[in-house]
């Protein structure tokens, strides 16, 4: 029981992780159409920035995560501007392409100035074990879902409260009728891409607290955003939470009573599936 109590804090963490870059890619994907395969990149960003932050900057972990969101929603506002926004009414083919070509510079960017030697992001709470019931968990890791909690509250506050949050949810309805019903869609896509590109960054910082830094590391990370977004409905926010949820609990269970080298395999066993039986999606909204 206590082992199984152990997993399923893990998964919840890890649900944490992926809703945070899943909430990004899904509000892109939902809103204008766009499957950016860059998003990983956006990921592996944020955990750098934070990296430059902490290390030369000498800014305390926490009050890190800001700048960190700052500097990787401007890049994501930057790409749109000079990569999407050209794209905007070409076939979708054409985005895909350019956003796997803008992945690969990005990781080269990153590669060029750290080299590949694997990184150390430091935090204070890392080494600080809580337990409680015979279940053990790093500060880190619950604060990692602390943040992610308040990050997804405030973004349902911001698409349910305020005007800019209307018009993005209107967009997601029908882009072009939008446009004619005088919304601006170029601000509607600004906004969108800095969100869900600071989302991202926010998490990359998060997790490379636990694991080693790399300019490759996004690549597993964006892969498994779309599993979610596909899981949980294309363009549902509430679905892809809840699809990050559970594939992280999937992938927590599977490590403890099967075996770490399928923790990866088990996120594209319940996309096949889930494909299967529902293809739009287990909470598609009709």
């Amino acid at each position: 029981m206590e082992e199984f109590a152990q997993q399923l804090i893990n998964g919840i963490v890890s649900g944490g992780i992926y809703a945070l870059i899943a909430l990004g890619l899904t509000l892109i994907f939902g809103i204008l159409r766009i499957a950016n395969f860059a998003h990983g990149q956006f990921y592996m960003l944020g955990a750098y920035s934070a990296f430059m932050f902490t290390s030369q900057a000498r800014i305390p972990f926490l009050y890190a995560l800001i700048p960190t969101m700052v500097v990787v929603a401007v890049i994501g506002v930057l790409t749109e501007r000079l990569v999407f926004r050209p794209l905007r009414f070409t076939p979708p083919v054409n985005i895909i392409l350019c956003s796997l070509g803008l992945s690969l510079f990005l990781e080269n960017v990153v590669l060029r100035i750290f080299s590949p030697d694997p990184r150390q992001l430091l935090s204070p709470y890392a080494h600080i074990v809580l337990s409680f019931m015979g279940v053990a968990v790093t500060l880190q890791r619950l604060l990692i879902l602390a943040i992610a909690a308040l990050l997804v509250i405030g973004l349902f506050i911001f698409l349910n409260r305020t005007w800019s949050g209307v018009a993005m949810r209107a967009a997601g309805q029908d882009l072009t009728t939008a446009r004619l019903m005088g919304i601006n869609i170029d601000r509607v896509a600004w906004i969108t891409f800095a969100i869900g590109s600071a989302l991202a960054g926010a998490s990359g910082m998060l997790v490379g607290s636990i694991f080693l830094l790399q300019p490759t590391m996004g690549l597993i990370y964006v892969l498994k955003a779309f599993v979610v977004v596909i899981l949980g409905g294309v363009g549902n926010v509430v679905g892809a939470i809840l699809g990050s949820f559970i594939l992280g609990i999937a992938e927590s269970l599977t490590v403890g009573y099967v075996g770490s080298v399928f923790r990866d395999i088990v996120a594209f066993l319940v996309l096949i599936v889930t494909l299967l039986f529902r293809p739009y999606g287990l909470f598609h909204r009709k």
